[in-house]
């Protein structure tokens, strides 16, 4: 992989010592198959033939459609072709992906020599990521030319790849550095799936059905900081290259006879993992966000889920009132991403029912989070559902 975090640079407002250029020149190591490998979810293959050489047998001709992985028939077929020695079978194979939108940790390393100048920081740490995609399409469609058959050196040949489809990635990043210091950020972007022009790392891979992924050019914003760092802030990008395999080709190819691919159980990332990450940091201010609370949907019931965020280590408490009965409905401290989920209890909402609040009355909700001496809040006015 190979990535880039390029933050822009602000008139400090606080305390927060400069940093020498340089020093915020970061190296993450992070293994993004934790990430690719449980969205790229693959489909069964299926090829039709485009071309056929020296095979004599029976139900195989230009046009034919074969699915090995879900006809025991369509398997047959293509093992005839495989154990036949002359043949030589051309033929178009596609397999689709789906990309669910759940949430999925990604973990990593870092190195900070630079950061060795700044006292309480130190020069290496974790990178915490919890990142979502979304397809623009519900799948995304593999494409991979292959000949097949008993004439054809080692039983199969790839002989060209492609895919494409974007696909909408958003993160938060939590860096926690030896020294205690923290920095919180998101990254909002899109995964370009299938792209060799713009990514090489297919380049030098052997496996027939490398498939490239890019991130270029991701925004980031640094939301927050703790420790020596507290308050920190910026703006910038985040990139990188990286692959995959589909397992359901080379599954398919492995049950065939094809004994030279290794059958996988999942996709599993081929390039090196080289990321770059460079952050020109300054100084901010300790501020609260409450994510949904402000819009004339959000309504204050038992389930409703509220996200918080500040910075890292704040200690937070989320208040709803109406007339003079006041509930507290969580207290989250808040983690390394900067961000934290909380939901609304059916006890809290009973107690704000019980003084008299009906449908559609305005609740007043207020969160505060407070990291060392500074608090900062953040207050708004949702309706009661009930």
């Amino acid at each position: 992989m190979i990535g880039g975090l390029v933050a822009s640079s602000t008139t400090p407002v606080s305390a927060l010592p400069p940093i020498p250029t340089g020093a915020g020149d970061i190296t993450p190591d992070i293994n993004w198959a934790q990430f690719i490998s449980p969205i790229m979810n693959a489909s069964a293959i299926t090829c039709t033939v485009t071309s056929v050489d020296n095979f004599d047998g029976q139900g195989v001709s230009v046009g034919t459609v074969i699915a090995p992985m879900s006809s025991p028939l369509d398997g047959a077929r293509l093992l005839g072709v495989v154990r036949d020695s002359d043949a030589n079978v051309g033929a178009t194979c596609t397999s689709e992906v789906t990309i669910p939108s759940t949430k999925i940790s990604v973990k990593g390393t870092l190195s900070a020599p630079g950061m060795a100048s700044l006292p309480g920081v130190g020069t290496s740490g974790n990178m915490d990521l919890s990142c979502t995609a979304k397809s623009s399409t519900p799948t995304i469609t593999v494409t991979v030319s292959a000949n097949f058959g008993g004439a054809v050196s080692g039983k199969a040949r790839i002989t060209g790849q492609s895919s494409t489809g974007t696909v909408s990635f958003n993160c938060d990043m939590g860096l926690s550095f030896s020294g205690g210091a923290g920095i919180a950020g998101k990254v909002e972007g899109n995964l370009t799936v299938g792209d060799p022009t713009n990514n090489q790392s297919c380049a030098a891979q052997t496996g027939p059905t490398c498939i490239p992924v890019s991130l270029i050019n991701a925004a980031v914003t640094v939301t927050g900081g703790s420790g020596a760092l507290a308050e920190a802030a910026g703006t910038g990008t985040y990139s990188f290259n990286d692959s995959f395999t589909l397992p359901g080709i080379e599954s398919a190819l492995s049950m065939v006879g094809v004994s030279s691919l290794r059958k996988m159980s999942a996709p599993r990332a081929l390039a090196a993992n080289t990321d770059e990450l460079k952050l020109n940091l300054v100084a901010g201010r300790h501020r609260v966000r409450v994510a949904g609370t402000s819009t004339s949907s959000f309504a204050f019931k038992s389930g409703t889920q509220i996200v918080v965020s500040s910075s890292p280590t704040s200690k937070c408490k989320v208040v709803a009132a109406f007339k003079k009965t006041s509930v507290t409905v969580a207290s989250p401290k808040i983690p390394s991403t900067g961000t934290a989920t909380v939901t609304i209890s059916s006890s809290a909402a009973k107690k704000i029912k019980a003084a008299g609040a009906k449908k559609n009355s305005k609740i007043s909700m207020t969160t505060t989070c407070t990291l060392g001496k500074k608090s900062a809040s953040a207050k708004s006015s949702p309706k009661f559902a009930g």
